[in-house]
């Protein structure tokens, strides 16, 4: 039976759309005469197949055929421009629906949104059949026709056939194509690696070889591949490890090596032999299998490393020395400190006396700051303490002097005023900054009445008293610092002590240290020596210290000397 030229016997038109299924390739050339074969037989002017793009959720027009007429070749065309979502138009709902949808009159349907130049067109019923696989719904094959045309159960069913024969062909070609674009991408990608990429098979022998391994290696693609990938780049010492290693695998599947970073050895061209970083990996199930290679060249890795192992170990050597050196020189600073200062303290009676040196910062200086107490005779004392300006060699030298000084001249000069108006004439006469000091000079008498003293003060920190009753307060004039001025300002002062009262000196490096909330200062020092009470004179020196060394925010960077004088 035939209707508008079409015959229903569904046997011809099978073996042909078999015939192009399995000779074309191309979708776009197998949707022209896929389209062509089906309109021709069941009697439909223009044919179509819209093929899925699930990324991004469109039809596309895939390609189509129209009988020879310019009304049809041009809504071809505007088949050709057009997508459809999913339930849009006759193909987005048979999209959605995974069902066929026959429409014997275009000018009534709903969903139809290419009426207009379907109607232009001639065209007045349309039907379209799912391409579906296991995978789903892959496209629509869809037909038009001039002239309303009533559902046709049969013609249908065949339609519904033939959609599932090209579905599994869309399937197939669409498979085809991500693993041929898989393979060209993949190929690209060894080809442009920057490292090394060696394929071999289950025998050893190279598969692949990328550019990177040419230019590495040394080697040309075409003259190694086929060959034992152990004489090509494995050293003579390793190959016969390497080949029990891949025979193992092949027939235990052991591996020792795969997926490990490894770093060994290779071989060039030319023989030279160098270090490689290497990971081997299996490449893909296949059987017998294949494994792939993945080589970088180290050599300037390693010798940077063995450059900075060499700089690591030089410069731990110079550390070393240099803190040799260090402990060298401050055992020597240390031993000519204490030179400066004296061994211990004499015993007088009815006084308590107290001492506390403590370096700064750079403890392998020796300090200018300094103390002394010594014997004058007939039950008199005498006391210093100063501060040399600078540190070293020539401070030290400047300390030894002053000390000195003051011990010869107090033997002479009962006056502390003339005592230091003599230590002045040296050093006004050397002229240097080392040379400016401040210094403090007194002596002292102990009887039953307390103790009785009279001192003078150069420019120097006046020292702080504390009554037995807890009241603190500064002692005398500052006078001008020694090494200034041919003949210094200075002023005599007389001061007694009774049972409890403690006399402090000290020198700028308590007072200037820094803290968190500036210098530690005279107020802070006078809280602090109030907060001793009754303490002996060696305790009250060893508090003052620590809460010096606890409150400094950059350490104690200055010297300090602190000498306590305390009745009873």
């Amino acid at each position: 039976m035939e209707r508008g030229g079409a015959r229903t016997g569904a046997t011809e038109p099978h073996y042909a759309l078999l015939r192009i299924l399995a000779e074309t390739t191309a979708l776009p050339d197998a949707a022209m005469r896929l389209s062509e074969l089906v309109a021709m037989h069941f009697g439909w002017q223009v044919g179509g197949l819209w093929v899925a793009d699930e990324a991004a959720g469109l039809l596309r027009y895939s390609g189509g055929w129209a009988e020879d007429d310019a009304d049809l070749a041009a809504f071809r065309q505007v088949c050709e421009r057009l997508t459809f979502t999913r339930g849009v138009g006759l193909p987005g709902a048979v999209w959605e629906s995974g069902e066929p949808v026959w429409i014997p009159e275009l000018a009534t349907a709903p969903n139809f949104p290419r009426v207009e130049p379907a109607t232009r067109a001639g065209l007045d019923a349309a039907v379209a059949v799912p391409l579906t696989s296991p995978g789903g719904v892959l496209g629509v094959l869809e037909l038009m026709a001039r002239g309303v045309r009533a559902p046709d159960p049969a013609e249908l069913g065949f339609l519904g056939t033939i959609g599932r024969e090209i579905g599994q062909y869309v399937a197939r070609t669409g498979a085809e194509e991500r693993l041929h674009l898989s393979e060209e991408m993949s190929a690209a990608i060894v080809q442009a690696a920057l490292d090394c990429i060696i394929t071999m098979d289950h025998e050893g022998r190279i598969t692949d070889f990328n550019a990177a391994a040419e230019a590495t290696f040394g080697f040309k693609r075409e003259d190694v591949v086929g060959r034992p990938l152990a004489e090509v780049v494995v050293p003579p010492a390793l190959r016969e490890a390497h080949r029990g290693a891949l025979r193992r695998y092949v027939e235990t599947r052991q591996a020792t090596i795969l997926n490990r970073r490894l770093e060994l050895e290779a071989v060039r061209a030319d023989g030279t032999i160098f270090p490689v970083e290497l990971t081997v990996t299996r490449l893909g199930r296949r059987e017998p299998p294949v494994f792939g290679g993945f080589i970088r060249d180290i050599t300037d890795r390693r010798s940077g490393e063995e450059q900075v192992a060499r700089l690591l170990e030089s410069e731990h050597a110079a550390r070393v020395r240099a803190e040799h050196a260090e402990r060298l020189t401050r055992t020597v600073a240390d031993t000519l400190q204490r030179g400066l200062l004296p061994p211990r303290l004499p015993e007088i009676p009815g006084v308590q006396l107290g001492a506390a040196y403590r370096a700064g910062a750079e403890g392998t200086l020796v300090g200018g700051d300094f103390y002394d107490v010594f014997e004058l005779g007939e039950g008199r004392w005498g006391f210093a303490i100063g501060d040399v300006r600078g540190k070293g060699a020539q401070a030290a030298s400047v300390t030894s002097m002053m000390r000195w000084t003051i011990r010869t001249a107090a033997l002479r000069e009962d006056s502390p005023i003339k005592v230091l108006e003599v230590l002045n004439t040296p050093l006004h006469g050397e002229a240097t900054d080392a040379d400016y000091c401040t210094a403090i000079y007194g002596s002292l008498e102990a009887g039953s009445g307390g103790v009785r003293l009279r001192l003078a003060i150069a420019g120097h920190p006046l020292p702080l008293v504390r009554r037995a009753s807890g009241e603190v307060s500064p002692v005398g004039d500052p006078g001008t610092l020694l090494g200034a001025l041919p003949r210094p300002r200075l002023h005599e002062t007389e001061l007694a002590l009774r049972d409890g009262d403690v006399l402090l000196f000290y020198t700028d490096g308590v007072t200037e240290t820094r803290t968190a909330e500036g210098f530690f200062g005279t107020e802070r020092l006078a809280a602090v020596l109030e907060a001793c009470g009754d303490a002996d004179a060696d305790t009250i020196a060893r508090t003052i210290v620590t809460a010096v060394a606890r409150t400094a925010s950059r350490g104690i960077t200055d010297d300090i000397a602190l000498l306590v004088v305390r009745a009873g």
